[in-house]
């Protein structure tokens, strides 16, 4: 029965077709306007997504630009810190320099009394105690910038697998 009804439907508008072209005019500006509209609303979702990645790629710039910024300033503190203790076991071995040179000195003078020898040798070690505890510590203040420099490395890296293609 439906396939009788649709046989006749179509008999109808073949006939309405033929005997009218402005209504198959008007059947084919029907449907490219609907096909006009699809493209519209696919163009619509097309800049939408566009502008959400032009968005999140941007905020991945700035947060990576911002890690750099980071990542500097904890360096140029390590390496400031780091200039210090160099400028610091300089001083000591200024120190040092100068006590060796008194007791050589004194020895060669042979006046040296074995109390003021040992109270010299005595400086002598803590000042030798002195610079390896400022080597150490700038041996950890090494290690830190050797950290701070990885790390941003990676940043670097990062922005340039991520970011930059997508620029």
């Amino acid at each position: 029965m439906v396939t009788m009804v649709l046989q006749e439907l179509v008999a109808l508008v073949e006939t309405l077709v033929l005997q009218e072209p402005l209504v198959m005019m008007v059947l084919v500006e029907i449907v490219v306007h609907q096909v006009h509209l699809e493209i519209v609303e696919h163009l619509v979702i097309v800049v939408h997504l566009v502008l959400l990645v032009l968005v999140e790629t941007q905020v991945q710039v700035e947060l990576q630009e911002r890690m750099v910024q980071v990542a500097h300033l904890e360096l140029l503190e390590l390496l400031e810190q780091v200039v210090t203790m160099v400028i610091m076991e300089l001083l000591v071995r200024l120190e040092l320099v100068e006590i060796v040179g008194q007791v050589e000195h004194l020895v060669m003078m042979a006046q040296v009394e074995t109390v003021e020898l040992v109270e010299l040798v005595e400086l002598l070690v803590h000042l030798v105690t002195q610079e390896l505890v400022v080597l150490m510590e700038l041996v950890v203040l090494m290690e830190q910038v050797v950290l701070v420099v990885i790390q941003e490395l990676v940043v670097i890296q990062v922005h340039q697998v991520l970011v930059e293609p997508l620029v």
